[in-house]
């Protein structure tokens, strides 16, 4: 589902709008964050009447015969209008990667894309056992499950909120930094959510908002910092650790879980999350001065 759906939308809407594209994306995002709490809902009920099985025929008829029509109109060269066209420009794949491989930026985004994935992945594909195995009743953390979505629209709905009050744009490169160093901190109070109940809830709004931000300003930053020309390529080359991450997050999850325990996981959440600070930090020090878009 990540190669198909969120990454290809958010490329799409970057080539079309360019660094304008955070406006449309929040809008998408802000219907698509409300997902989870639906999914979370209408899964329980429908495997409490049926069974799995069931929950996954749904979901994929709501994939084939909703989503699918919508993606493809929405692709087409007529809904766009004629001032939003973005001119294709044949790109060489070997030149482009020639172009990114060798700058220190390219990486710590990668890195930090992929911290990000498998920082929220991890907690979330584990959520419902580590928020019990820190004394939440299975209701209480069905509840906070699905309100992981509203908070991812909060949080992207504060920035554009702040944004509007201070009657500008915040710099992608401070949001990024601030959003991963608010990620680390809600590992942490996950964590310590045993002791102090209210960090539950920190924990909630934090992981939320901060994954929530970054979703919309992933590919504004690339496109800031790498250039918008063969945008679909750049994006599919920094996004791959983010992909894996997804991918193989659910698994590492599982097997830390299985070995170490639920808090094992939730510490090296916070170390992955740490990491991806750090790479991203350094990656920005030898370009600060006069750092611009590796691409036109």
């Amino acid at each position: 589902m990540g190669g198909c759906l969120y990454d290809p939308c958010f490329a799409l809407l970057t080539r079309n709008y360019g660094l304008k594209a955070k406006g449309p994306i929040v809008m998408i995002t802000f219907f698509a964050g409300l997902s989870i709490t639906v999914s979370f809902s209408l899964t329980t009920v429908v495997s409490n009447y049926f069974n799995w099985e069931a929950s996954v025929l749904v979901f994929s008829f709501l994939l084939c015969c909703i989503s699918g029509p919508f993606f493809w109109y929405g692709t087409s060269e007529s809904s766009i209008e004629s001032s939003q066209r973005y001119t294709r420009k044949s790109g060489n794949l070997n030149k482009t990667l020639q172009y990114l491989l060798p700058k220190p930026i390219f990486w710590g985004l990668t890195v930090m894309f992929s911290a990000i994935a498998i920082n929220h992945v991890m907690l979330i594909s584990q959520i419902l056992p580590i928020l019990e195995s820190k004394g939440a009743t299975a209701s209480y953390s069905v509840l906070v499950a699905s309100l992981m979505g509203p908070m991812q629209v909060f949080g992207r709905m504060s920035l554009i909120g702040m944004e509007r009050i201070a009657k500008k744009d915040f710099p992608t490169i401070q949001v990024s930094v601030v959003s991963s160093v608010i990620l680390c901190i809600s590992s942490l109070a996950l964590f310590f959510a045993d002791s102090f109940w209210f960090l539950m809830i920190l924990f909630l709004i934090f992981q939320g908002a901060s994954f929530g931000i970054m979703n919309i300003v992933k590919p504004v930053i690339t496109a800031e910092l790498l250039g918008r020309a063969n945008f679909g390529v750049i994006s599919s080359i920094v996004g791959i650790g983010y992909i894996w991450g997804f991918a193989l997050a659910p698994g590492l999850a599982g097997a830390i879980s299985g070995t170490w325990g639920y808090d094992m996981v939730i510490k090296t959440t916070f170390i992955v999350a740490l990491i991806g600070l750090v790479s991203l930090a350094i990656s920005l020090f030898p370009g600060r001065r006069n750092r611009q878009p590796l691409l036109p």
